[in-house]
């Protein structure tokens, strides 16, 4: 069996490799019992004009009329067994998924790994774009990533006194040792007023506008990827997320990419 599994916008980058290492370790689970093959879509997502994989021709024609069957959870536990179930009972040759389900954290290994890491593979102009902020940052760098929320997509307004003053805090060990860091939000007001204290001098600060792949446009879909891939080089990640977890963009990039994360929620 093949399946294929779709990159949507909606679920955000991160769900969506979350999702994609809960199939990976699905596939795992039931070799012995249904051998898949498991291949990534990228047509439907706004990352695929920066990536070079693409499905493999044959399948062009056969999924254009095939259903999407989706498995969307809104929490962290493994929901494998309904996928699993879905799996073995279909008697399809090729089937079209998506899910965002929750992985098992200890079993993610460099199979799951490689696999990843592997499907990203970006045009030149992409890897230009990306150099470009690299080579600001250098080779040693922190990432803080403050998440805020949804809402400050479309409504970044607010007194930030108490993140502004969060951040410092956070980044005195960085300051002392003189390591690079960046900061990396879904607020711009809160980046505006970082960069404002540091000028870029201590802490870097890249100032176009946050979005997610469910709120943005194409053109500026760009950034998503950049920050996200800025991530993947980092030294170290924090993270203050306002949700129960911390973020999915940041969380599933620790693991995949062997970087410390460390939560700065009290």
């Amino acid at each position: 069996m093949d399946i294929i599994f779709l990159f949507i916008n909606d679920q955000g980058i991160g769900d969506n490799i979350r999702g994609l290492i809960s199939l990976l370790q699905i596939k795992e689970k039931i070799k012995n019992i249904k051998e898949i093959n498991i291949y990534v879509d990228f047509s439907n997502s706004r990352i695929s004009k920066y990536i070079l994989n693409k499905l493999p021709n044959k399948f062009s024609e056969i999924i254009k009329n095939k259903p999407i069957n989706k498995f969307i959870y809104y929490d962290e536990n493994l929901h494998d067994d309904k996928i699993i179930n879905y799996i073995l009972k279909s008697k399809e040759e090729i089937l079209l998924l998506y899910t965002n389900n929750f992985p098992d954290i200890k079993n993610i290994n460099n199979e799951i790994k490689i696999f990843i890491k592997n499907i990203f593979e970006f045009t030149p102009e992409f890897n230009d774009t990306l150099k470009n902020y690299l080579d600001i940052l250098g080779n040693d760098y922190d990432v803080y990533h403050y998440r805020l929320g949804d809402q400050v997509f479309t409504n970044d307004s607010g007194d930030y006194n108490k993140f502004i003053n969060l951040f410092q805090n956070n980044i005195k060990n960085d300051i002392k040792n003189n390591n690079k860091c960046i900061i990396l939000s879904d607020s711009l007001n809160l980046k505006k007023k970082i960069h404002q204290i540091y000028d870029n001098k201590k802490v870097i600060v890249f100032l176009e506008k946050p979005t997610h792949t469910r709120k943005t446009t194409d053109e500026k879909a760009i950034h998503i990827f950049i920050d996200f891939f800025i991530i993947t080089k980092a030294k170290n990640i924090y993270c203050w997320g306002v949700y129960r977890w911390i973020s999915n963009f940041v969380l599933w990039t620790s693991y995949i990419y062997d970087i410390p994360l460390k939560s700065l929620k009290k």
